[in-house]
């Protein structure tokens, strides 16, 4: 990566290392994996929660993930 890595606030002595280290794994990560794209929402501008749904459960009782959580 070109010397870029991610350091602590108190250790960086360039404002944009951040940024510049994001960018540099960015495009390692579009050039040597095979499904890069599954990794697209790490680089967005803003990361969002992830809104988790309860599984649905076969068969006839329906409570059962519930009583597991």
């Amino acid at each position: 990566m070109n010397g870029n890595v991610f350091e602590c606030s108190e250790e960086q002595n360039n404002r944009m290392q951040f940024k510049n280290t994001k960018g540099a794994l960015q495009e390692y990560i579009k050039k040597h994996l095979k499904h890069a794209e599954d990794l697209v929402l790490l680089f967005a501008l803003t990361i969002a929660t992830p809104k988790l749904m309860m599984p649905t459960e076969p068969g006839t009782n329906p409570s059962r993930t519930e009583e597991m959580i």
